[in-house]
């Protein structure tokens, strides 16, 4: 069994605000450090592992196919994500509610 087996809504805040920093970076053509972002981020999100971490990236990237959007290079859609984060990653790319 799983630590975390669901992630919350909060973490998932967290992770597409994360994601939201890496596109606007990526768009911009700025090289943003990976690496800081994820020692900034994983505080955040409750005992993750940067496994997990880079997973749920992957996790937005597929949420952004889904919704018909670009996702960030280097984060491969997974397959499956939660339906609470298609939503979120819906409010937060197409009606502009991102944090960052």
């Amino acid at each position: 069994m799983h630590k975390h087996p669901v992630w919350s809504d909060h973490e998932n805040r967290v992770i597409v605000d994360a994601y939201y920093r890496l596109m606007k970076a990526e768009q911009a053509g700025i090289k943003l450090n990976k690496a800081q972002l994820a020692r900034e981020t994983l505080p955040l999100l409750n005992g993750r592992t940067k496994g997990s971490y880079e997973a749920k990236l992957m996790n937005v990237s597929s949420a952004m196919v889904q919704i018909g959007l670009p996702y960030v290079t280097g984060y491969v859609p997974l397959g499956n994500c939660q339906a609470s984060l298609v939503a979120l990653v819906r409010n937060s790319f197409v009606h502009g509610v991102a944090q960052q």
